[in-house]
């Protein structure tokens, strides 16, 4: 994340684990485990830059790059439709929504910002969809959750900028739950946190060969 700048799904990231996030977006530090495998399979489906559809007046664009100078944030949405004055951003998901059938807040989260991105580069107000793959069908976000959740874009972009400019690694919160993290080898959560995952691993490894 050279000059601060944010990509758009570390947002995830950073809301699960601000010490996971930490590890791969300033240490670039990275393990998989199925469900992060799984993912990478349905995003494949649809990760084409080069994916052009035209449906009478509908035109369907893949792996759109979109940015906002504003936030420093930059990444890539998977799908925006394009319908004469009517803009959609539609981001996948392998998941499920919650229990009331809307939109989970991770992935809100990060639909929100390439709402954002897209409403100010093509000066206009978009509409977003999460396509959970899981139940083969969009959720919608409502107007009253954007509101909500580019606010809180705004804050966390804030927060995370911060964090790069300090360079100090969070360490992980007490309610934190590691159980199916793939990160937990790398992370050691136990260890000094002041210490970068390399030198973690070193006295680890120093400890258990002393």
């Amino acid at each position: 994340m050279e000059n601060n700048n944010i990509t758009i799904n570390s947002l995830q990231h950073f809301i699960f684990c601000k010490r996971q996030w930490a590890l791969v977006y300033m240490e670039g530090l990275w393990l998989d485990n199925y469900k992060t495998v799984e993912g990478n399979i349905v995003h494949t489906l649809v990760d084409d830059p080069f994916f052009n559809e035209t449906r009478k007046n509908l035109r369907i664009s893949r792996s759109v790059p979109v940015y906002l100078d504003e936030l420093n944030l930059h990444g890539i949405c998977d799908c925006v439709e394009f319908d004469e004055d009517k803009i959609t951003v539609v981001e996948y998901k392998n998941g499920k929504p919650n229990e009331k059938n809307i939109v989970n807040y991770h992935d809100g989260i990060q639909l929100a910002a390439q709402m954002m991105c897209v409403n100010n580069m093509f000066n206009t107000s978009c509409a977003g969809y999460i396509y959970y793959n899981t139940i083969n069908r969009r959720i919608k976000l409502t107007d009253e959750e954007q509101t909500q959740y580019f606010s809180e874009v705004k804050n966390i972009s804030a927060e995370i900028k911060e964090i790069l400019e300090t360079k100090i690694i969070p360490e992980k919160s007490p309610k934190q739950n590691c159980r199916n993290c793939s990160m937990s080898d790398i992370c050691m959560p136990k260890t000094d946190i002041r210490l970068s995952a390399q030198e973690r691993i070193k006295k680890s490894w120093e400890a258990e060969n002393a």
